[in-house]
């Protein structure tokens, strides 16, 4: 998952170049994380975070928010997970009443605010809806 500078601080970054290598690239991209989903059911995932250094990353005094759009680009919210985040893990759930609502194909992510401002995007992609029968 991604992890926040510690304080803030500025990444130093080493790497020997030749000339017969392309550009390099530093990717700032959140996890890639596809859902397929039966609407109407509840789902709950749950997301552990840790530093660069692979050190359990504490999130109690962070806002963690995940919205759901038809689109990425949509301006209209499809939906949205209830967040909550105790040590290093964020517990999403989705309730059935919001599952069942969704479009068969939309896009989905989750941010975490850190107390002093800093945002991160921990994790996107896309939702695949299954419909559902017994209603």
């Amino acid at each position: 998952m991604s992890a926040l500078p510690a304080e803030n601080a500025p990444v130093s970054l080493f790497a020997a170049v030749s000339a017969d290598t392309g550009p390099q690239v530093i990717s700032s991209l959140p996890a890639a994380v596809d859902l397929e989903l039966y609407a109407g059911d509840d789902f709950v995932l749950l997301l552990e975070v840790f530093s660069a250094d692979d050190e359990p990353l504490y999130l109690d005094e962070s806002l963690i928010e995940s919205q759901i759009r038809e689109t990425p680009e949509s301006g209209t919210v499809a939906g949205q997970f209830t967040a909550s985040a105790e040590g290093n893990t964020i517990t999403l759930h989705l309730p059935g009443a919001v599952s069942a609502q969704l479009p068969a194909s939309c896009a989905w992510d989750v941010q975490m605010t850190a107390s002093d401002g800093w945002v991160t995007t921990l994790a996107a992609g896309d939702i695949t809806m299954t419909p559902e029968v017994t209603r």
